[in-house]
């Protein structure tokens, strides 16, 4: 199992720090962690924005030490690919050549899109059968949902393990982001 020493975390709020950092200390990673989160405003518009300099601050922190870069953004009603395809944009336009020209695919890169919101995500970790469709966001506070992400990131862990079959209640954007967690831990 590889362990990295740094890693950063770009996401939209704060379920789904609470839910990756969960995540990646049931993996061992307590130091070397760093969370940029939106305070406010439109999260997928602040993830955008902030994904280029990501992508230099991962490049930069991989040649000294080894790094993982995770970034989450929801799909709200588009879809996985749509949200991918709008990050790959995004560093098309970057105005660094070496930002530009980042393969994320062979990199420690991974980026989880959960369709609708992260609660979808919080709901099926814990075992309860939920659809891309519904949005759930509302049906707890936050302060509840964040309690619940601490033990969803625990079966996010457990879900991403190579050896893991996923249960039959698994969601298609759920899939998607325990295969590219999957890839941070392969060989490069």
């Amino acid at each position: 199992m590889s362990k990295p020493t740094a890693v950063i975390v770009l996401c939209e709020d704060d379920t789904t720090s609470i839910l990756l950092r969960s995540h990646l200390k049931r993996h061992g990673v307590f130091h070397g962690i760093r969370v940029n989160v939106t305070l406010s405003g439109s999260g997928f518009d602040w993830v955008l924005r902030n994904y280029p300099n990501e992508i230099d601050a991962y490049r930069i922190s991989k040649a000294k030490k080894e790094t993982w870069l995770i970034v989450a953004v929801d799909a709200d009603e588009g879809t996985v690919a749509s949200r991918i395809g709008q990050l790959d944009a995004r560093l098309k336009q970057s105005e660094d050549i070496r930002v530009r020209e980042m393969r994320v695919q062979g990199e420690r890169i991974a980026r989880l899109v959960p369709r609708r919101n992260v609660e979808t995500w919080i709901l099926v970790l814990s075992g309860t059968q939920a659809t891309e469709e519904e949005n759930y966001k509302y049906k707890n506070s936050k302060e509840e949902w964040q309690d619940l992400a601490e033990s969803a990131g625990v079966a996010l862990f457990d879900w991403s393990r190579s050896n893991f079959e996923l249960p039959p209640h698994c969601i298609p954007s759920l899939k998607h982001a325990v295969s590219e967690l999957r890839r941070l831990e392969s060989p490069k």
